[in-house]
């Protein structure tokens, strides 16, 4: 896919300039429709990036996934057809890239083990030849699990 609209804001602060297009531009869009395609809902997306760099930098971003259930009833012959939602997933993984200079560097390893597996913080991964820099929270949602 191709897209004018995507562009970095003047003054972002969230997305390092760098890694703009990796994160959030079309790469990340490309990156995306092509990942998603294997993954099961809730997988890590990331994980054979985890804690080495032998497959060298994190991949792209993936955008978030939504997937939903459309039911369509039918009252009588004198009414519209109304199309609801009956399910509804949303996996959505947001990576971390922090400058190693960064407090965040130091905040993410630390916030993991003090938080657990509970904490939906995964990582650390590989970018820029080192296995500790990226981390990524892995948020998912199944209205069948409510």
């Amino acid at each position: 896919p191709a897209s004018s609209h995507l562009h970095l804001p003047p003054d972002a602060a969230i997305v390092p300039p760098e890694i703009f297009d990796r994160m959030v531009g079309l790469t990340a869009i490309n990156q995306s429709i092509h990942m998603q395609q294997s993954l099961e809902p809730g997988q890590d997306p990331f994980d054979s990036y985890r804690g080495t760099c032998e497959k060298g930098d994190i991949p792209a971003g993936i955008l978030p996934r939504m997937q939903l259930g459309l039911s369509t009833t039918i009252a009588n012959d004198d009414t519209p057809p109304k199309t609801t939602i009956s399910m509804l997933r949303v996996d959505f993984s947001m990576l971390s890239i922090p400058d190693p200079k960064s407090k965040l560097y130091k905040l993410w390893p630390s916030l993991q083990k003090h938080l657990g597996v509970e904490f939906p913080l995964t990582g650390p991964y590989c970018y820029g030849n080192d296995p500790r820099r990226a981390y990524a929270i892995q948020l998912s949602y199944d209205s069948n699990f409510d």
